[in-house]
């Protein structure tokens, strides 16, 4: 009996169902073949920059940047191309936190969600962060929510939980653009509730003008919104906020708690010499133990007035910002306020030693914010004198609200 003849001999119900497995397969394969290849930028991208080095890994790449204490583990958006988050993630290398972006099985994070942990057996940094793009967020939180002890924090780009991340100290990045198109909404409120605890612990952010596609580089996704802002625009909105969640947790803690000010101020104690030994001396061992990051400031950010006995810490919100110190002098004949020199203008956070009171506050502190981002509507910068009241010794600045003042009711 020939081939065809044996075939039309088998049971109708087998043939059919032969011919839908065909149907089947062929479909799977199509299905996992259509993708969002990366664009000529991220193919851009994937040759790194002066400071970072892409290299390939057993999971996929690793952007080698000049960090050596975090690293972020990206996983990729479904049936999005892994290297179109290049220019992303070449940012964030650069700005200190080095990158695994992770090959997924399928280009579909949800055959692939264990793989941050090879990556974390394979390499050693202090602080581990996962993050992840739309179906590559979900399966990261997944695997974090698996391994909260093992992990700082997580960046959602576009994507929300399913499962508790509530652990002491874990935090979390939740950021998508007003613009998108193709997030569930319903489904990302409903995962508010698995998300961090602890305000200083969440960071909530959308991004005016952003969408769905554009946090990665493969051109336009179907269902997505027209968005109203570069590519670049996005990435470097988004770059930062990563940044901000894998900076050294107790100095991103106090970052969060700051927002939405510019600027926080934090009285550590008092010394009576202003050298750098002396003032360091004269903080607060509570606080160093509250806020490590303190103890890690550089001496060239310990700024003397002259004459004073009080500690201050100048925290500014974002790390971008400028902070500038100039000295205030009293004329000894008319009592008016006579501006002296800028003796500190650079980044933060400086420990500031001036003058105690609010009867002659030596010190004039402006913080410059202009390269803040604003979809977090932060002021561009505030200018105040910190001092302690008469009144109640409490800390103050002529500044109000514009200025967070720690461990005090201020916003």
């Amino acid at each position: 009996m020939d081939r065809e003849n044996k075939w039309q001999t088998r049971p109708k119900w087998l043939r059919e169902l032969a011919v839908l497995a065909v149907a089947v397969l062929v479909a799977g394969f199509a299905y996992v073949n259509i993708y969002y290849p990366a664009d000529e930028t991220a193919l851009r991208a994937m040759e790194g920059s002066e400071t970072v080095s892409v290299v390939r890994t057993d999971t996929g790449w690793l952007f080698d940047g000049p960090g050596e204490e975090a690293a972020l583990i990206f996983y990729p958006g479904g049936k999005v191309e892994e290297t179109a988050y290049a220019p992303l993630l070449l940012r964030v290398a650069q700005g200190g936190t080095d990158c695994f972006l992770v090959k997924m099985p399928l280009r579909l994070a949800v055959f692939g969600k264990d793989r941050a942990g090879q990556v974390m057996e394979g390499y050693s940094y202090d602080h581990w962060y996962l993050g992840g793009h739309s179906l590559g967020g979900a399966m990261a939180a997944d695997f974090a929510a698996g391994h909260l002890n093992e992990l700082d924090g997580l960046a959602l780009l576009a994507a929300y939980p399913t499962k508790p991340l509530h652990w002491a100290g874990f935090a979390a990045l939740s950021i998508w653009g007003e613009e998108d198109g193709v997030l569930n909404r319903e489904k990302f409120h409903d995962g508010d509730q698995y998300l961090p605890l602890n305000p200083v612990d969440l960071r909530g952010m959308s991004i005016p003008g952003g969408n769905h596609a554009q946090f990665g580089s493969y051109g336009a996704q179907k269902g997505d919104g027209e968005a109203a802002i570069s590519p670049e625009t996005q990435w470097d909105i988004t770059a930062k906020a990563i940044l901000d969640l894998t900076a050294e947790p107790s100095l991103r803690r106090a970052r969060w708690e700051i927002s939405p000010v510019c600027c926080g101020v934090l009285y550590l104690g008092a010394s009576e010499s202003d050298d750098p030994a002396a003032i360091r001396a004269g903080v607060d061992p509570a606080l160093l133990e509250q806020y490590p990051f303190l103890a890690n400031i550089p001496d060239e950010r310990v700024v003397s007035l002259g004459a004073g006995w009080d500690l201050y810490a100048i925290i500014p919100r974002h790390r971008e910002a400028q902070v500038a110190v100039t000295r205030l002098d009293m004329d000894p004949d008319t009592g008016e306020t006579l501006t002296g020199p800028t003796v500190y203008d650079g980044p933060g956070p400086v420990l500031l030693w001036c003058n105690a009171s609010d009867i002659f506050p030596n010190a004039r502190v402006t913080v410059k914010d202009e390269g803040r981002t604003t979809a977090e509507g932060f002021s561009d910068g505030v200018t105040f004198s910190p001092y302690l009241s008469l009144k109640d010794g409490s800390v103050a600045t002529d500044a109000g609200e514009k200025v967070y003042l720690f461990g005090q009711d201020t916003p």
